[in-house]
């Protein structure tokens, strides 16, 4: 399974590159999983600065949050919600250990 990333500094470049991609994905006889495909939109902190505020219907669907490399990236470029689900992914791997190991003596424990 290969993950492709495109990044576009607007909507108008984001159709080219989508555009290119399929015609090198038909040259190479590929195919790409549409339900799998996403666009994030990342807006400025302020709001004064976006350009548009509705941007025109892709055939891929909007989303806030995306998992990348075991990341949660948001549109907000907030890291609050990747940084809690990897402290509860660590919680539970200690709560496992210790459940595991509860009845050792303490010298096998260190």
């Amino acid at each position: 399974m290969q993950t492709i990333v495109l990044l576009a500094p607007s909507w108008g470049e984001l159709q080219e590159l989508l555009n290119i991609i399929s015609v090198a994905a038909k040259d190479a006889k590929l195919c790409f999983n549409t339900k799998k495909t996403v666009t994030m939109i990342f807006n400025p902190h302020h709001h004064y600065k976006r350009l548009h505020s509705v941007f025109p219907s892709f055939s891929l669907s909007f989303v806030t949050q995306f998992k990348y490399l075991r990341h949660l990236i948001e549109d907000t470029l907030c890291d609050d919600s990747d940084i809690n689900r990897e402290l509860r992914c660590l919680f539970t791997r200690a709560n496992v250990l210790k459940r595991r190991f509860w009845r050792c003596s303490v010298d096998v424990k260190l």
